[in-house]
């Protein structure tokens, strides 16, 4: 029969183990712990299974302009002329014309004129919009033009939200002058260091930016309603659950999102599309094999153009880290989410009864382990624990395509472990 002391003794383990275990948790440490595991699980994944084409991520070509390529251009040849060029090469071809990043603003007027009209003929252009970081506002010289704020307002979508409360909001935009906006079949946000997680890594992006009475999309979202032909009505975002949204074929998609209406990333070190910088097409204008084998390259796909030059000019802010270990752009980042919406190849998550679940059979094995009277077999147990729930963690995140989620198990066995050690050593 227990005691009083004995008695007393539990309730100060049982208060001691709660506080060391919320304390622990108030951290965060769990949460990283958690990341940490993922991004080991996704390099496993990267390197463990072969690489899997559907045929859809090779509609995508990326064209890279820097300033590099156009420094190595033959003479004679005009840069910017070339540029108006491939822009009605591309139109000729039935390719969109994607623009993540855009810098032709600084072309001469006559070059300028003729990319202007090839964006006018082309049916899907999309251009940027830098969501700015509301400490910046303040120090910013001058405001957007109101025909600005009209291309913006033009181009929200207003997608039926559901717990929507911790969305990211866009106070602010930087996007491209007026006689671009013009032409733009949309207007998109790329990701911002924002997008990062606590540790610098960029393992999830934002669907929509909560801005005035709407949401404006992300570039990927953007493209891949124009090319997947989404239904805006259709398109509904349950924060904590998904992104569900109907195709003009059909299709139907149903993508896990997390409280703040993030996706998570499928990232791979494996090539997803092809690429052709500037000063490859140009030359292809004089040269018949190479124009042949670009045109057999972009027959029937979407061209996604983009300007590495203009990224590393704005600094340390357009480069993140990778779960993968690399640093990348937004540019690469934007293609990746993008070709993951063509293929439907997302990562999914736990439902919450799969969560309790795990949480009641790591419970129950707890238990049963602290009735045990040897301390080694208990903390055996829990080794051994730890080591199942890893173990099945990658096991489904590789077969299942599934997150992995111990930052709810590995609690549970903590303060289990705490409990006993401190009861069994008073």
């Amino acid at each position: 029969m227990p005691t009083g002391n004995s008695v007393i003794k539990k309730h100060i383990v049982c208060i001691i183990t709660l506080f060391a275990s919320a304390l622990l948790v108030l951290t965060g440490i769990f949460n990283s712990c958690n990341s940490a595991f993922y991004d080991i699980a996704l390099k496993f994944k990267d390197g463990f299974l072969p690489s899997v084409d559907g045929g859809k991520g090779k509609q995508l070509v990326q064209i890279d302009i820097n300033e590099n390529a156009i420094g190595q251009l033959p003479q004679g040849i005009n840069a910017w002329e070339n540029l108006a060029q491939i822009f009605s090469y591309l139109n000729e071809e039935n390719s969109s014309i994607l623009l993540p990043t855009f810098f032709a603003e600084n072309a001469p007027a006559t070059p300028k004129r003729k990319i202007l009209g090839q964006m006018q003929m082309s049916s899907c252009v999309v251009l940027p919009a830098e969501p700015v970081p509301n400490e910046v506002i303040p120090y910013l010289s001058q405001d957007i033009s109101l025909a600005q704020k009209k291309a913006i307002e033009k181009h929200l979508c207003y997608p039926r939200v559901l717990n929507g409360q911790k969305i990211a909001k866009a106070e602010r935009l930087v996007i491209p002058s007026d006689e671009f906006n013009r032409f733009a079949s949309t207007i998109a946000f790329v990701c911002t260091p924002q997008d990062t997680d606590k540790d610098g890594v960029l393992r999830r992006m934002n669907v929509f930016y909560a801005y005035s009475d709407g949401y404006i999309p992300s570039f990927a979202f953007a493209a891949a309603s124009k090319i997947l032909g989404i239904k805006q009505d259709s398109i509904v975002l349950d924060c904590g659950n998904k992104l569900t949204f109907s195709c003009e074929d059909g299709s139907e998609y149903k993508i896990p999102v997390d409280g703040e209406g993030r996706i998570l990333v499928p990232y791979t070190s494996k090539e997803l599309f092809p690429k052709i910088n500037f000063e490859y097409f140009s030359q292809a204008f004089s040269d018949a094999d190479l124009s042949y084998q670009i045109n057999s390259l972009l027959k029937g796909k979407t061209a996604v153009v983009t300007d590495s030059t203009f990224e590393r000019s704005r600094g340390a802010q357009n480069f993140f880290l990778s779960p993968l270990g690399s640093t990348i752009t937004e540019n690469t980042a934007e293609l990746c989410l993008l070709n993951a919406f063509l293929e439907n190849s997302f990562f999914g998550i736990y439902p919450v009864y799969a969560k309790y679940a795990i949480l009641f059979f790591t419970v129950c094995i707890i238990f049963f382990a602290s009735l045990s009277r040897r301390k080694l077999t208990f903390f055996l147990a829990c080794i051994f624990l730890v080591i199942l729930i890893a173990a099945a963690e990658l096991f489904v995140f590789v077969y299942m395509n599934i997150a992995p989620w111990i930052a709810g198990p590995i609690p549970v066995i903590l303060a289990g472990f705490i409990f006993e050690l401190i009861r069994r050593s008073l």
